[in-house]
């Protein structure tokens, strides 16, 4: 995943929250998408790459669950990243706080990441 990549799911979960959007973890990468409206809810799920919503071939609701967590320390939002610093053969995939500075690896809180490809957005 490239740092653009990052920044854009940043915005997007930024613009999302002004326009009135709820995400509501039901367990580790999934959620329910509560809409302005308060009664328009839609189940996404990271794992199984699936939404409920009508848009699922544009679906923005799979992208920002596949790149975001909270994180258990400050309640922030943990962005998906890749952590070349500490990787002494090949980059790996973490889970960063923006608030906190926390870092998860990926592969420990979503084990099905290990297949994930470059289609899926990350860039690896």
């Amino acid at each position: 995943m490239d740092i653009k990549r990052s920044e854009e799911v940043k915005l997007l979960v930024a613009r999302l929250g002004f326009a009135g959007y709820r995400f509501i973890v039901t367990s580790e990468g999934c959620c329910n998408v509560i809409k302005s409206d308060g009664q328009t809810v839609y189940a996404v799920s990271d794992k199984d790459q699936s939404c409920t919503c009508p848009a699922y071939q544009q679906c923005k609701h799979r992208i920002i669950v596949m790149h975001t967590r909270p994180c258990e320390t400050c309640w922030g939002i943990q962005y998906l990243e890749l952590d070349v610093a500490h990787s002494i053969y090949r980059p790996i995939l973490v889970f960063e706080c923006d608030k906190c500075s926390r870092t998860v690896s990926a592969l420990k809180v979503r084990p099905w990441v290990e297949g994930w490809r470059t289609a899926d957005g990350l860039g690896m």
